[in-house]
């Protein structure tokens, strides 16, 4: 599965490159959809009145020379598509293996996010009050009424049109106007542990995305069944795939039924990071007394784990690294952004295992290259048997420090080839980037000067053992300045 969607995302990237790939940006491009509900919502708000649900919306949809169909249209097709790019953002992430340890905040969030999203979209419905949503108002309190919390039956509710009261149409409206305020609290939980959080697409696929949205608004405007009645039986009627795709089996199964569906589904989705329970990796610890205070670990960590304490020791630096063990996702990227050695982590590099790499290379294999490659990396076979070259497999390219790379060439290495995430798409976020800063010269610590312009190249996970091959000779022979490509990252 994860090779399937590996060559999915080759294809992509060839055709929106990897700066504009759609499944680089579930994640953001739902949020997107998300502030789009909330400004059509405002507009569709001002037009509806409690009193008088189905005449508003339809005045809504026929007076106002198509603007408030498009509007209606906009809010019920960007509802559609955020939660259908949450369930797609969960399902990649989940393929990629994106959920556990200190990744269950984000998961869980993630998980009910998707449920209020779903419970906010059918209540959007019952505000309409046509033959749709009295169906769907029935089925729901036929859902509610198994629960022993209400002293009387809620379906007995919808049997005459005197017991639908104004009550019931502004609980729904308040609900609907309320809940995303909750959505909002779960997006912040959503990213609280993330740094840097790239929650907003990039403008040129807003905008894409907005046009795409209006444009189907015209094409296939949204319109309503005939007004609710409650003296007729309403069995069947349009559904809507991405919210109501349930409402299916509660009409033909009894209560408990779907109740025995939803709760361990539900269960599942959130309690996926801990099924099975795995062990947690070690922690990235801080040698205090190597530690300067720079906090470039703490600006470079991905995943918020680290801050900045003040020293009280009589040390010279003013201020020391902590990490947050909890926090911890174990990259290694901190080791990358210390040139200190302050940085203890389980997995040790230094230049006798460089040397060591460099020295099983015999003469008649060809000039030494390192390839230093991500763990996550997939098709690592690719690189393996090509001669004269070792590898050195890290948790995240971004913890590579310069000088392994300075220690390499100076150990007689051709040349160092860095094999990491797809650009946009580093499993720990940002640790490509982080290394092609440190290796251009844009952000500490800095690759030696006089060993940038030497044999440095970056591939990413994607790339054919042709393309490997390739990378070896030129690292091998006439390396001119700039083999890292801007574009690459």
């Amino acid at each position: 599965m994860k090779s399937a969607l590996l060559r999915l995302e080759d294809l992509l990237n060839k055709v929106f490159t990897p700066r504009y790939n759609p499944l680089y940006h579930l994640g953001a491009i739902a949020v997107f959809f998300m502030w789009v509900l909330l400004a059509s919502g405002l507009y569709l708000f001002i037009f509806y009145k409690i009193g008088l649900p189905y005449e508003s919306v339809s005045a809504i949809t026929e007076r106002q020379f198509h603007i408030g169909n498009i509007f209606r249209g906009v809010h019920r097709y960007a509802g559609d598509a955020m939660i259908l790019f949450t369930i797609l953002h969960l399902v990649r992430e989940f393929i990629k293996g994106r959920f556990r340890h200190s990744r269950w905040l984000p998961w869980a969030s993630g998980g009910v996010t998707l449920l209020v999203i779903w419970v906010t979209g059918v209540i959007g419905y019952w505000m309409v009050w046509d033959e749709r949503s009295q169906l769907i108002a029935e089925l729901s309190s036929k859902l509610l009424d198994y629960l022993p919390i209400f002293g009387e039956s809620l379906s007995m509710a919808f049997t005459t049109s005197n017991l639908i009261t104004n009550l019931f149409f502004f609980i729904a409206l308040f609900l609907h106007l309320t809940l995303p305020i909750l959505l909002l609290i779960l997006l912040w939980l959503h990213v609280m542990r993330v740094s840097k959080p790239c929650i907003h697409p990039p403008r040129l696929t807003a905008a894409a995305v907005a046009a795409a949205l209006i444009m189907l608004s015209i094409a296939r405007p949204v319109t309503m069944a005939a007004a609710a009645n409650a003296g007729r039986v309403v069995s069947s009627t349009g559904i809507d795939w991405f919210f109501l795709s349930f409402y299916p089996v509660l009409n033909a199964a009894p209560a408990w039924a779907a109740w025995a569906i939803l709760v361990p589904c539900a269960a599942i989705l959130i309690l996926t990071p801990w099924i099975p329970p795995l062990k947690r990796p070690p922690a990235a610890q801080i040698i205090r007394d190597n530690c300067t205070g720079c906090g470039q670990c703490y600006e470079d960590c991905p995943y918020a784990a680290i801050f900045m304490k003040q020293r009280k020791d009589g040390s010279p630096y003013e201020s020391e690294a902590v990490v947050i063990p909890g926090r911890c996702a174990s990259c290694g990227i901190c080791v990358g952004s210390c040139d200190f050695d302050a940085v203890g982590f389980p997995l040790s590099i230094d230049r006798g295992v460089i040397k060591g790499l460099i020295g099983e290379i015999k003469e008649e294999e060809g000039p030494p290259v390192i390839c230093i490659m991500c763990s996550r990396v997939e098709g690592r076979d690719k690189i393996a048997g090509i001669p004269g070259v070792r590898v050195l497999t890290l948790p995240c390219t971004g913890m590579t420090r310069p000088s392994w790379i300075e220690n390499a060439l100076d150990e007689g290495a051709a040349g160092v080839l860095i094999r990491g995430c797809e650009t946009g798409d580093c499993h720990n976020r940002t640790g490509n980037k982080w290394i092609y800063g440190r290796t251009s010269g844009s952000r500490q610590p800095l690759l030696r000067n006089d060993a940038r312009p030497k044999a440095l190249l970056y591939l990413t996970s994607n790339a054919s053992r042709e393309d490997l091959l390739e990378a070896v000779r030129k690292l091998r022979g006439d390396v001119k300045p700039g083999n890292l490509p801007e574009a690459s990252l």
